[in-house]
């Protein structure tokens, strides 16, 4: 079962009208956790999406590469087990769906013993904080 933690930044990393991160951010109802490790620097939760979900393209750019923005992320500050940035990432698969929630510390290799708690002022890639 998905954390509400894991949907919280879930939704956060696909915000905007962007007709891909609309159709990934569809998806989150029709996930199923199928793996959740932690690891020193952070954690993954690897996931089922449904076939009822619609599968999602992800524009490619010049030289077959996918469009600035893929994959979406949204970064934190953590307090414990010490101040910290870390960031979430979401993943798609081959098949178009979500199949990956990434967490890791970008400064060091150190993660909560609670994988869910700790976090908060939200930030985009700029820096911006976001209203949770």
């Amino acid at each position: 079962m998905l954390d509400p933690f894991e949907i919280k930044v879930m939704k956060l990393a696909l915000r905007g009208d962007t007709p891909w991160i609309v159709g990934m951010r569809n998806q989150i109802p029709y996930l199923t956790v199928t793996d959740r490790q932690s690891h020193a620097g952070g954690f993954t939760t690897k996931f089922h999406c449904s076939d009822v979900a619609i599968p999602v393209e992800i524009p490619r750019g010049e030289g077959d590469l996918p469009v600035s923005g893929y994959p979406p992320a949204i970064n934190a500050k953590r307090r414990e087990p010490a101040e910290g940035l870390v960031s979430f990432i979401v993943w798609l698969g081959d098949d178009g769906r979500i199949r990956q929630l990434e967490a890791c510390s970008l400064i060091d290799d150190q993660w909560p013993s609670d994988i869910f708690n700790g976090f908060y002022e939200f930030q985009d890639d700029s820096g911006n904080i976001l209203e949770v």
